[in-house]
């Protein structure tokens, strides 16, 4: 019984407040758990590297025009409570503080708009919340791991508030191809575009 509600809770969905029709509306670039204890192959809980390695090479690459344009950037990083279950079921991964909570430094800082969270969905923290309405943002485009849970909670929350959500395939993982296609597919269903990096580039 325990388990279950620490499952659910973990991987809820959160409804959150309709955000309001802004007269200068904004996009902003959400990058979530890219994290080392995910992405270095010495890492306490890796998904996928040939994956991460592509993903992380496609979110510089977006970055790297980032002064070209108006793009908000936000980091999403994921820590699990001390002493919870969810520590011994992830070899402590994530802790807070720990050099595998970091972010992968490969990947570009621009800003210093990070979020931490505890569950899957990123609006969980309500600082992110808070950071979008007060930027005015109501376009979410969104890249990182893992696309089965955390992306995928996060941008059902996203839509759950009204938020435009725009996926940017090559730019999202899981644990393997046939997963992430999967949900990619799922998202476009829901009503979020689909787009790859090469088609954001062209957007900046």
């Amino acid at each position: 019984m325990y388990f279950a509600y620490g499952y659910y809770r973990i991987n809820a969905v959160s409804r959150g407040g309709k955000i309001a029709e802004y007269k200068a509306p904004r996009k902003a670039l959400v990058i979530i758990d890219l994290q080392r204890d995910i992405t270095e192959k010495d890492g306490r809980m890796v998904m996928n590297l040939q994956q991460t390695d592509r993903i992380i090479g496609n979110i510089n690459r977006i970055l790297s025009k980032h002064g070209k344009g108006d793009l908000p950037v936000v980091y999403i990083t994921k820590e699990f409570e001390k002493n919870s279950i969810v520590q011994l079921l992830t070899n402590n991964a994530l802790l807070p503080g720990s050099p595998g909570a970091g972010i992968d430094p490969r990947i570009r800082i621009v800003g210093g708009n990070r979020f931490v969270k505890h569950v899957s969905d990123a609006f969980s923290n309500r600082g992110l919340d808070g950071f979008l309405v007060k930027n005015s943002v109501n376009h979410l485009y969104v890249a990182g791991v893992d696309a089965e849970y955390c992306v995928d909670r996060t941008v059902r929350a996203a839509l759950n508030r009204n938020y435009k959500v725009t996926v940017i395939s090559d730019a999202v993982g899981s644990g393997s191809d046939g997963k992430r296609d999967a949900k990619i597919s799922e998202f476009e269903r829901l009503g979020m575009e689909i787009i790859t990096t090469e088609q954001m580039l062209t957007r900046m």
